[in-house]
């Protein structure tokens, strides 16, 4: 088995195109694609969160709930691009709706791993999926007066018509 990191537009590409046996995407992405003759099988949904270290002043004091005015006083890191498609999506580019819950985004990561280590040490917050968050034993805050409840379908998908036995095996089990 081979596995080859690349964002999700290369990698619906390289089904299509038969370079690749299979990818995890995003529902959305496979929506938008142009490619019709995948298949689709869903495998996980994940909710995001506004997260804090263990160390971050917040959770040191306890206070896990905030208001959107709290929030704008406090950092927040971001990646720079989307970590799945690799486009500039908005102010974040995580999925926060910052046109209606502004933030003070203090550091804008170029990777995944730039972030987590941003968070980690307790300088800023940062928006999530809560597989990451619960991976990371970071700690949930809420924001009050913001639906932050964004979430992203995570799916595995596969060209059947180029699919050999053990594949198609493997998806109908799925």
């Amino acid at each position: 088995m081979r596995i080859n990191n690349v964002f999700e537009g290369e990698a619906i590409s390289q089904v299509a195109s038969g370079s690749a046996h299979i990818a995890l995407v995003t529902r959305e992405a496979l929506n938008n694609s142009s490619h019709t003759n995948l298949v689709a099988v869903d495998v996980f949904n994940t909710e995001f969160s506004v997260a804090a270290s263990p160390s971050h002043q917040l959770v040191q004091k306890g206070f896990l709930t905030l208001n959107k005015n709290q929030l704008l006083q406090l950092s927040f890191a971001c990646p720079l691009f989307s970590p799945l498609c690799g486009l500039e999506q908005g102010i974040g580019s995580d999925g926060w709706q910052d046109e209606i819950a502004p933030r003070n985004i203090v550091f804008r990561c170029s990777d995944y791993s730039a972030l987590i280590e941003v968070i980690q040490s307790g300088l800023a917050l940062a928006y999530l999926p809560n597989f990451v968050i619960d991976d990371l034993a970071l700690t949930k805050i809420t924001v009050k007066g913001v639906n932050s409840h964004y979430s992203e379908g995570i799916v595995v998908i596969y060209k059947p018509s180029t699919a050999d036995g053990w594949l198609n095996k493997l998806m109908h089990s799925l």
